[in-house]
C-alpha cells in the first residue's frame, strides 16, 4: 500500500462502491485518504444523474468521490461514500434509517431499470458493495448503538468491523478490545463480511483470507503525517506507521477490499443481498394487489 492510482474517471469501467460510517470523530475521513493517498482532488460531492441529486445531497453523505484505480486485473471507478458520524445527541434510530434508505435507494434503481420494458444501454449499477463500520476505541466492545446498526444494515450490505484509532491501545490492549468486540459479533450473531468465498488459484489469495478473518475487527491507523516515506501518525515517543503490518492492519484491509477481496464483495451484493432485496420488494407488491 498504496496500491493503485487514482485518475480521472472513465465511464466504461466497472464500478465499486466503499460506504464508511460510525461515530463522529473516529477518523473515517482521514482513514478513506489514506486508503487512496494519491487523489489530489479535493472531497467534493459529485451528481451521479440528474434525477438522483436528492439523494447525493442525502443529509448522511458528507462527500461521494468517484476515481479510477488500477490494479492487476485492469481498471476500476472506485466510489467512496464518507457518511456524518453520530454522536450522543443523534437519534440512532433516525441515523441507521438514513443508511439503510441510501442503501435500498439504489437497490431500487437496479430494480426499476430491470423491470423496463427498454433497457437503458447507458444505465450504470451505483449499489453499495461494503461499509466500513467504525467502533469507538473509547467503548468496552460493542454498545448498544453498535449491535442496531449491525442488525438493521447489515441485511443489506456487506459490514466490515473497523477499531478506529487503533494507535491509542498497546499491544495487549488492542488483543483484549478485539476479542471483546469478536465475542459480540458471535454471541449476537451480527451479520459481518466473513471474508469467506471462492479463492484464486494461487496459494497467496488463500493465505490472505484467512489471515483477514483472524484480523476481524482491523485495526486501522490513518496516514496523516509523512516520515521517510511512510504513511503514519507522528507522537512524542515514535510514530505510528500505518503501513506496517506490526503496527495495525491497514494495509491488509485495503488490499483485502482493494483488490483480492473486491470481486466475492461484488457477488454478494449482487446475487444475495439484492436478490434478497429483490424477493422482498416484489413479494411485498404481490400482496398488495390480493
Amino acid at each position: 500500500m498504496p496500491i493503485g492510482i487514482p485518475r480521472r474517471i472513465s465511464r466504461k469501467t466497472p464500478r465499486f462502491s466503499i460506504m464508511a460510517a460510525g461515530g463522529a470523530g473516529l477518523g473515517k475521513t482521514s482513514f478513506l485518504a489514506t486508503m487512496f493517498p494519491n487523489n489530489i482532488h479535493p472531497p467534493r460531492e459529485i451528481p451521479l444523474e440528474d434525477e438522483r441529486e436528492d439523494e447525493v445531497a442525502f443529509s448522511q453523505t458528507k462527500t461521494t468521490e468517484i476515481y479510477e484505480f488500477e490494479s492487476g486485473d485492469g481498471k476500476t471507478n472506485i466510489e467512496i461514500i464518507d457518511t456524518a458520524g453520530f454522536d450522543e445527541d443523534t437519534d440512532i434510530e433516525q441515523w441507521i434509517g438514513g443508511i439503510v434508505g441510501f442503501i435500498e435507494k439504489r437497490y431500487q434503481t437496479v430494480l426499476d431499470e430491470e423491470q423496463r420494458i427498454k433497457r437503458n444501454p447507458n444505465f450504470e449499477d451505483y449499489r453499495v458493495h461494503v461499509l466500513l463500520y467504525f467502533i469507538s476505541p473509547n467503548s468496552d466492545g460493542l454498545d448498544d448503538a453498535d449491535m442496531l446498526f449491525f442488525r438493521r444494515v447489515g441485511p443489506l450490505v456487506n459490514i466490515i468491523p473497523i477499531v478506529a484509532k487503533a494507535d491509542v491501545f498497546t499491544p495487549d490492549e488492542l488483543a483484549v478490545f478485539k476479542e471483546q468486540i469478536r465475542g459480540g459479533i458471535k454471541t449476537h450473531k451480527l451479520p459481518i463480511f466473513g471474508f469467506g468465498g471462492a479463492f484464486d488459484e494461487e496459494e497467496t489469495e488463500e493465505t490472505e483470507a484467512e489471515e483477514a478473518k483472524k484480523k476481524i475487527p482491523f485495526a486501522v491507523i490513518s496516514g496523516t503525517s509523512v516520515r521517510e516515506g511512510r504513511r503514519g501518525r507522528s507522537y512524542t515517543w515514535g510514530f505510528a506507521d500505518a503501513d506496517n503490518p506490526e503496527h495495525c492492519d491497514t494495509a491488509l484491509l485495503c488490499h483485502s477490499v482493494l483488490v483480492s477481496k473486491r470481486q466475492d464483495l461484488k457477488d454478494i451484493t449482487e446475487d444475495y443481498l439484492y436478490e434478497q432485496y429483490r424477493t422482498e420488494n416484489l413479494s411485498q407488491r404481490e400482496a398488495g394487489r390480493v
